[in-house]
């Protein structure tokens, strides 16, 4: 049996994703790994995800265009969100990659790669756990802009 793995970046692990179903599969994984935690680990895992949406959220990748049928059109918010926890999800090594070089985001904001039930899977495992819904800490804020290093 695995060994309950508690730090962020290990619950995560490293990750290929170049289809919808590759995001799916690693969701499934991530989930598998969060669902025996105890709550106080969820929290952490969720402040651990706000921590690192944070540091993406920058107007070097906002403004990364997304192409739908040749055309290019501006990442709305939710997508510039859900582009975000693509790149959390393909692990450490590329999350570390992109905001250093400030390149490599440009894959995540394809609309094929929907990443969004990132935002949820720790607050799913809450729930079950404790009959209520998680009260979240907001330590780090995720919407769009309020990084002022990024936005300047």
């Amino acid at each position: 049996m695995e060994p309950v793995v508690t730090e962020f970046w290990g619950i995560i692990g490293e990750n290929e994703l170049r289809t919808e179903a590759d995001v799916e599969a690693t969701l499934e994984r991530v989930s598998a790994r969060l669902a025996p935690l105890p709550t106080y680990d969820l929290l952490n895992f969720v402040d651990g995800l706000h921590e690192a949406l944070s540091r993406l959220d920058r107007r070097q990748f906002a403004e990364i265009p997304v192409f739908v049928r040749d055309l290019a059109i501006p990442q709305s918010e939710d997508g510039f969100q859900y582009a975000r926890c693509a790149c959390v999800l393909a692990g450490r090594r590329v999350f570390e990659e992109v905001p250093a070089t400030g390149e490599g985001f440009e894959p995540f904001t394809v609309p094929e790669l929907p990443a969004e039930r990132l935002l949820y899977l720790a607050d799913e495992h809450y729930e079950d756990k404790m009959g209520f819904p998680m009260e979240r800490r907001r330590t780090f804020p995720i919407d769009m802009k309020p990084n002022p290093d990024g936005w300047n």
